[in-house]
């Protein structure tokens, strides 16, 4: 029976964000709670946020509120008031004295109106969050978008919202066209201007990149796609080449919200043909970007494979690093590996010279992007004499070499794995025991002061069970 396994290793390149603190407002009444706002805060044992009057040292006799971050990476902390005055925030980790961020605000008994958008640069089709504090609180003070540079007159509002007598809110406004904008804050239904923060609104640079050709064996990755938005709704879909926009000409589809992890979104394989990858704003179905792609047909050779290992295996019972005969000149294990367009396949094949078959033991792809996580070898190390089991190397260059024995029965069914890194976990002097009923082999483990000398059972030939396990010092005795 055929066994099919893709093994697809890839590299996730997760966007790292820089440990941010601020403050939720600059200036804050007097008592009234100091809310301070965290993200990618580093999780270590006893890490700590604490208030401080403006220019006082670290020492601890000068904190005047603290609080132990726990498991927070990014969230709000909510401190008691504090008196007039100039303060700040300061973050520091495991239970140190060593400042890892800080944030400004002041406390105030006439605290000034605040205006401010939540992000500095937007995107077309995204829509504007802005954030008000310390308004009058009556119910005309109201916000507005300015282009850049205008009066306040009324005719060169863009839009605007009356706060209903809220102090502190925040505001959505819809998107806007690429330029550069001001936010605006005025008290009482006039056009005095209490509070302005510029922001710009930036076209669109989306894009999905993605390998142009994929086998019928690969699963489908978008790596490091960008220009989508942020409203939950944006949404990648494959389409047949030339066929239009409408649902039930979907293939495959993901929103763009699911890529958790270094924005990556994986799909899964597709047949042979010609396909486009579309990307959409916001649940509609107006294109935004389109990549095409194509899937092809990319199976070993059955026949070349049985030809190569009759021309090998019917001569002298010979052994290379790809193809092993077994002793009964019946059973041939060959190991393959291909490359097209920067994959790399890898296969595992068994071939009865009995019935000329070949039969699928494992079949791999790694996508360029992840050669240096995937496989990078596998040899055939050797069939083990008066046994059925044969033996397979793998192994993976990175900056540390590392990677596994694994051992087939006759009928390529795997039955140990252990894995090795760089001179740990070596395999040596392998000896078959009690008539081929067990199988003894030392390797080293863990450190270079010690190995292990093992015993497993394999009277079953389907089976291999440790039995015993001696940890003896080095130098090892042969």
């Amino acid at each position: 029976m055929k066994k099919l396994l893709f093994i697809f290793f890839f590299f996730t390149l997760t966007l790292l964000n820089a440990m941010n603190i601020n403050s939720i407002k600059h200036v804050y009444n007097v008592k009234e709670e100091i809310n301070i706002r965290v993200t990618e805060l580093k999780i270590t044992p006893k890490g700590w946020l604490a208030l401080f009057k403006k220019g006082s040292s670290n020492e601890w006799g000068e904190v005047l509120r603290w609080k132990w971050t726990e498991n927070t990476i990014t969230g709000n902390f909510i401190f008691e008031g504090l008196e007039t005055g100039e303060y700040e925030a300061r973050v520091f980790y495991n239970n140190s004295y060593t400042v890892e961020a800080t944030a400004p605000f002041t406390v105030s008994n006439t605290p000034k109106a605040e205006i401010k958008t939540k992000q500095k640069i937007y995107k077309i089709n995204e829509s504007i969050w802005v954030q008000a504090n310390n308004m009058f609180g009556d119910a005309k003070d109201w916000v507005a978008i300015y282009p850049k540079g205008s009066s306040n007159d009324w005719n060169n509002v863009l839009q605007w919202k009356y706060l209903k007598g809220k102090k502190d809110i925040e505001l959505k406004f819809d998107p806007l066209p690429a330029g550069e904008y001001d936010a605006r804050a005025f008290f009482k239904n006039s056009y005095k201007l209490e509070a302005n923060y510029p922001f710009r609104v930036e076209n669109n640079q989306i894009s999905l990149p993605m390998t142009s050709v994929y086998t019928t064996a690969e699963s489908i990755h978008i790596k490091n796609f960008k220009g989508f938005q942020k409203n939950r709704k944006d949404w990648v879909a494959f389409y047949k080449k030339g066929t239009d926009n409408s649902w039930e000409n979907v293939l495959a589809w993901k929103w763009i919200d699911d890529a958790i992890h270094g924005y990556t979104l994986i799909f899964g394989t597709l047949p042979v043909g010609e396909y486009e990858a579309r990307g959409f704003f916001n649940n509609s179905y107006k294109t935004e970007v389109i990549t095409p792609f194509k899937v092809i047909d990319f199976k070993i050779d059955e026949n070349e494979l049985l030809q190569q290992a009759k021309k090998h295996c019917l001569g002298d019972d010979n052994s290379t690093r790809t193809l092993l005969c077994a002793n009964d000149l019946d059973h041939v294990y060959i190991l393959t590996k291909r490359d097209l367009h920067e994959h790399t396949y890898w296969g595992h094949y068994q071939v009865l010279l009995s019935d000329n078959s070949v039969n699928i033991v494992s079949e791999s792809v790694v996508a360029p992007y992840a050669q240096w996580y995937g496989l990078e070898y596998r040899a055939l190390r050797k069939k083990i004499a008066n046994t059925s089991i044969y033996m397979i190397i793998n192994g993976i260059n990175d900056a540390d070499e590392h990677g596994w024995y694994s051992f087939y029965s006759k009928e390529s069914k795997e039955l140990l794995s252990l894995p090795w890194y760089e001179d740990k976990g070596n395999i040596v002097n392998i000896k078959v025991l009690d008539d081929g009923k067990k199988l003894y082999f030392e390797r080293t483990y863990r450190n270079r002061e010690e190995k292990y000398k093992e015993t497993y059972d394999i009277s079953d030939p389907e089976k291999m069970t440790l039995i015993n396990r001696d940890i003896v010092p080095m130098p090892f005795e042969q």
